[in-house]
């Protein structure tokens, strides 16, 4: 479960509720606990960009932080931590397993 600032906590919510965040669980039993960062996605006034990131592997998910109907959808993944923009690497959330 991640924990965030209250500004994105709809999203947050949302992300912990979905198979996103289920599979960020099944990662952190192998690779230990992530580094995380949240903040506003490209384009959206209310929707939240979650990063989660290890030495080996990241991915990155579009979260709605109105419609409640609007799924959680993974933006990308990558291999490189110096694939991430500065703003992703602003790790500014905690894991909670």
């Amino acid at each position: 479960m991640i924990a965030a600032a209250d500004s994105f906590e709809l999203a947050v919510s949302r992300f912990n509720a979905s198979d996103a965040a289920r599979t960020v669980a099944g990662l952190a039993r192998t690779l230990g606990e992530p580094r995380i960062s949240v903040g506003a996605a490209a384009g959206s006034a209310d929707a939240a960009r979650i990063t989660v990131a290890w030495d080996l592997t990241w991915y990155q998910w579009w979260v709605a932080g109105g419609e409640a109907h609007e799924p959680v959808a993974e933006l990308a993944h990558g291999t490189e931590l110096d694939q991430l923009d500065a703003a992703a690497r602003q790790w500014n959330a905690k894991w909670r397993s």
